[in-house]
């Protein structure tokens, strides 16, 4: 009877001595990202904002597209040498001998990447309105299409299409463009210019019922530095040529 009574004693005495209400873990304030190759489905925790945008911008100049996986999945292109799009003397020259390229035409994207207003791109305006730029290392303009001893100079495109991964930013709004990006960068007009490291991403906007859109977009790997006074026409007028015809 006696071991009956100090039994339940004992037991009283452990569970006052452990304390069951945890204190909560504050919350932390990384940053939370999924899919961060889709900048729709990017996440964040409000108080993480400050150092976001900017080394996202930043990824995203780095490296915009993954090109050999791109020429795998939507080649072959109309193509050739040279690099009409933008001024030599603003396009990156690697120092290791090659020439200038540009895809053109990607058959695989006709009337799949889609205008701001939503309207496909026919042969003609896929033509003219999507275009990659490379530096190809060696002599020979008769290479493989799916050699990759190459680097990116540039991309210009109206259109939006999951192909771009990163760089899928027509249609994006000025305020997802400003979540995304941040608060530096260039503005002149309808145009906005972000850089970082010779690399540069210029967006030009429209208003849509009121919402300023992204309605085209250049990127593009610099001779040198971007400085706000001395910023090339080519990053600053847009020419987006709409055809009409029965394609």
């Amino acid at each position: 009877m006696r071991y009956s009574i100090v039994i339940p004693i004992i037991l009283s005495i452990l569970t006052s001595c452990y304390d069951t209400s945890k204190k909560p873990t504050e919350k932390s304030n990384s940053i939370s990202i999924r899919n961060t190759d889709d900048p729709s489905k990017l996440h964040y925790q409000q108080d993480s904002i400050k150092d976001l945008p900017s080394s996202y911008i930043q990824s995203l100049l780095m490296s915009p597209i993954d090109l050999p996986e791109f020429k795998k999945s939507y080649g072959a292109s109309n193509s050739g040498a040279g690099c009409s799009e933008f001024p030599i003397e603003w396009r990156h020259k690697p120092e290791k001998k090659g020439f200038y390229y540009e895809y053109m035409f990607f058959n695989k994207l006709k009337r799949k990447i889609r205008f701001l207003d939503g309207g496909p791109m026919n042969e003609s305006e896929l033509f003219r309105n999507f275009k990659i730029n490379v530096y190809h290392f060696g002599d020979n303009p008769e290479f493989d299409f799916y050699d990759n001893n190459e680097v990116l100079i540039g991309i210009r495109s109206a259109g939006s299409h999951e192909a771009l991964g990163k760089l899928n930013l027509v249609g994006k709004s000025l305020k997802e463009i400003d979540s995304l990006f941040g608060n530096d960068y260039i503005e002149k007009k309808n145009v906005r210019i972000y850089h970082y490291n010779k690399r540069v991403l210029s967006l030009q906007f429209k208003t849509i019922q009121h919402v300023d859109k992204v309605e085209s977009f250049i990127y593009l790997h610099l001779s040198r530095e971007l400085d706000a006074s001395n910023i090339p026409d080519m990053l600053l007028n847009f020419i987006i040529r709409r055809l009409i015809n029965s394609n």
